[in-house]
């Protein structure tokens, strides 16, 4: 389990998406990202540190465990486009995938369209200043 924390963290860190250090990205967008990627490999370190092998007063209940180790995997899966782990879920989470599929996809749409928004909108603005100034000869 460790080794497999280690591949993440090296993964993360040394194959991160194009996108994160294109110009495109204002900074903040940035540290979001960073910050929701600290907060994935947190997750997989808690499930790594409440395993059996450790016994602390802090082990996590198995269905959060169970939860963390799923959302590891789906993760994983979005950058190894590979989907198979979907096959031997349960039936009763495939149905919260989908429940909370809509809700996710929503949000993300939202995050788009502001990030295109805030892309736009100097294009705009020059738009604008080139036509006054046009107008104004």
């Amino acid at each position: 389990m460790q080794q497999d924390l280690e591949k993440a963290k090296d993964k993360a860190n040394n194959h991160a998406p194009p996108y994160i250090n294109s110009p495109q990205m204002s900074a903040e967008e940035r540290q979001h990202f960073q910050n929701h990627l600290q907060r994935q490999l947190n997750q997989i370190s808690g499930a790594v540190r409440a395993g059996p092998l450790h016994h602390s007063p802090l082990i996590e209940p198995f269905q959060t465990r169970h939860n963390n180790d799923i959302q590891a995997k789906l993760q994983r899966a979005f950058v190894e486009r590979d989907f198979e782990f979907l096959k031997f879920l349960s039936y009763e989470d495939l149905q919260q995938r989908m429940v909370n599929l809509d809700t996710e996809m929503e949000r993300e749409i939202d995050e788009l369209k502001r990030r295109y928004q805030t892309k736009r909108q100097p294009i705009l603005d020059a738009m604008d200043q080139k036509r006054k100034r046009q107008q104004n000869f």
